[in-house]
């Protein structure tokens, strides 16, 4: 199942990249304060960030991969993440539970549209590829 990871990729391209998230860690859709719902450039940086699972830091890039998990196996890492960040207290259980399966199908929607290995950001309600050069060395043949 195609899921997004944290990564270092593509750090950089813009001037207020920032990664505070292992690479490889689950990442998922944060909060954004009214400040970056007006510009993601601006604020707090969250208009712009996922939000690692376990963590629960931000980064500005991140990547798909493909990983051996159940959809169900899924769903309860976001779940057990939301409730360390104390999502089950604030709204009610039916709620809370609505929510998950809200953003589970939403992040495995987006994230099955990338190829694996893309690396994306985030900006408010856009997910976009970034760009990220890549040299590969020619045969000695070629290289003439």
């Amino acid at each position: 199942m195609n899921i997004f990871v944290a990564t270092k990729q593509g750090q950089g391209q813009r001037r207020n990249d920032y990664s505070h998230v292992p690479d490889g860690e689950w990442v998922k859709f944060g909060s954004t304060c009214d400040r970056d719902l007006r510009d993601p450039d601006g604020g707090c940086g969250c208009g712009r960030g996922m939000i690692g699972v376990v963590t629960g830091r931000a980064t500005t890039t991140f990547a798909i991969v493909d990983l051996p998990v159940t959809r169900a196996e899924y769903r309860e890492q976001m779940r057990q993440s939301s409730i360390r960040e104390g999502w089950d207290k604030i709204i009610g259980d039916a709620e809370f539970e609505a929510m998950i399966d809200e953003d589970v199908g939403e992040l495995l929607r987006i994230a099955a549209m990338f190829p694996v290995g893309s690396v994306l950001e985030k900006r408010l309600d856009q997910i976009s590829l970034r760009k990220v050069l890549t040299t590969v060395e020619l045969s000695p043949r070629r290289a003439r």
